[in-house]
């Protein structure tokens, strides 16, 4: 698939729906088994937060 019809793709309400999908259906496995699933919201960072990390790393 070419990389414009791949970025066409997964902006698409399809492949929201699908990846809905497959994480509902990986959660019930999960819970099947008798694992809980646990939910994380990430805090987004900035790219200077970023940029900074890495320099300091470099030193």
């Amino acid at each position: 698939m070419p990389a414009d019809k791949l970025g066409q793709y997964m902006t698409s309400p399809k492949f929201l729906r699908r990846a809905n999908e497959a994480v509902a259906k990986a959660v019930r496995e999960l819970e099947a088994k008798g694992i809980k699933p646990v939910y994380v919201t990430r805090q987004r960072q900035d790219s200077s937060h970023t940029n900074k990390s890495a320099d300091k790393e470099q030193q």
